[in-house]
């Protein structure tokens, strides 16, 4: 049985959009034809002139590994927050809201397997605009097939 990386990503990004603490500081996806979603601002893809703050997912460097006792998959979840408050204090208010929905309960992948998730690292590098703020985390995760 294999992982559908695709899927993992799926599960993050609906998962964050659904947390009203995330949706309470980025405000709502709004559609182009001016509906409101009532989702959080999570994204894979930022749309063209997203104004800030808003969450930013990307699913990298996924492998298979084999040992003698099982089998599954790792790879990095890479998700960076972006608010135009000054200071870090929102970035991290959102980086500690990310970190509580993806690791208070696994991602349930379609095919009935959980993926187990660790925050490797966080930071919150300068932006060179002087205005945007970011943090960036990145979450190992780890996918047993066998």
């Amino acid at each position: 049985m294999t992982v559908d990386f695709v899927d993992i990503l799926t599960q993050a990004i609906q998962r964050l959009q659904a947390d009203a603490g995330i949706l309470a500081i980025t405000g709502e996806i709004v559609l182009a034809d001016g509906t409101p979603t009532g989702l959080a601002k999570v994204f894979n893809h930022i749309p063209q002139d997203e104004v800030l703050p808003f969450v930013h997912c990307r699913y990298t460097q996924g492998t298979n590994y084999s040992t003698k006792q099982d089998q599954g998959q790792r790879g990095v979840l890479r998700i960076q927050a972006h608010t135009d408050q000054h200071g870090d204090l929102q970035v991290l208010q959102l980086a500690n809201l990310v970190n509580q929905a993806l690791q208070n309960q696994p991602l349930s992948l379609t095919n009935q397997q959980n993926v187990c998730l660790y925050l490797r690292s966080l930071d919150t590098p300068q932006v060179s605009d002087g205005v945007a703020h970011t943090c960036i985390l990145l979450f190992d995760t780890i996918t047993t097939t066998g």
